[in-house]
C-alpha cells in the first residue's frame, strides 16, 4: 500500500510539455465552446473530435514536418470518419474497412512513429463514426468537419513558425553537436 500511495502522489516529469498540451487541449475546447455559443454542437463535437485525433501526431520537431504529419493525420482521420458513417450500417463492410485499416496500420509501424499514429487515430475514428451511420451527404459534411478540425489542430501547432522560424532545427541541431562534443571527450588517449 505504501509503494502505491508513494507513486500515485509523486510528481515526475511529464510527457508532453505544458505549452503544447495547453495548445492542443485548446484545439478541441474552442470548437465545443463555439458549437455550444451559436447552438451548432453537433458541429463542435466533429470539428473537436477531428482536433482531439489529431493532436497525438503532434510532436516535436521542425514545423515543416510537424504541418506534415499533423495534415496527414487530419486527412486520414476524415478518410476513416467518413467511411464510418457511410458504411457503419452495413456489418460486413465495416468489417472488411477494419480489416484492411487495420492491416493498413500495422504495416505504417513500419515508416516510424509518426506514420503509426496515423494509422492508429484513422482506425480508432472508424470505429467512432461507425456507430453513427448517415446518408452521403450528411457523412460528406462531418467528414469535412473531422478534417477541419485536425487541420486546426495543425494550424494551432505551427502558429509560432514565423516568430521562432528555426528553433527546432537549432536545437536538434545544438543536441547534435553537444553529443559529439562527448564524444570527442570521452575518445580513448586523451
Amino acid at each position: 500500500r505504501g509503494a502505491l500511495d508513494s507513486n500515485l502522489l509523486r510528481l515526475s516529469h511529464p510527457d508532453v510539455p505544458l505549452i503544447v498540451a495547453t495548445r492542443n487541449t485548446a484545439g478541441v475546447v474552442l470548437p465545443l465552446l463555439l458549437g455550444m455559443a451559436f447552438g451548432k454542437l453537433g458541429i463542435g463535437i466533429w470539428l473537436a473530435l477531428g482536433a482531439l485525433v489529431v493532436m497525438f501526431s503532434d510532436q516535436p520537431g521542425p514545423y515543416r514536418q510537424r504541418l506534415s504529419h499533423i495534415a496527414m493525420a487530419a486527412l486520414g482521420a476524415a478518410l476513416a470518419g467518413w467511411a464510418g458513417f457511410v458504411f457503419g450500417a452495413q456489418r460486413e463492410i465495416m468489417i472488411v474497412l477494419a480489416l484492411l485499416l487495420g492491416f493498413g496500420a500495422g504495416l505504417l509501424v513500419q515508416f516510424g512513429a509518426a506514420a503509426s499514429r496515423i494509422g492508429m487515430t484513422s482506425m480508432i475514428l472508424l470505429v467512432i463514426a461507425g456507430a453513427s451511420p448517415m446518408p452521403l451527404p450528411q457523412a460528406t459534411l462531418d467528414g469535412l468537419l473531422l478534417l477541419a478540425g485536425g487541420l486546426l489542430q495543425a494550424l494551432l501547432a505551427v502558429a509560432a513558425w514565423p516568430l521562432g522560424r528555426c528553433r527546432p532545427q537549432r536545437t536538434l541541431l545544438a543536441q547534435i553537436y553537444r553529443e559529439l562534443a562527448q564524444l570527442t571527450r570521452q575518445r580513448p588517449g586523451r
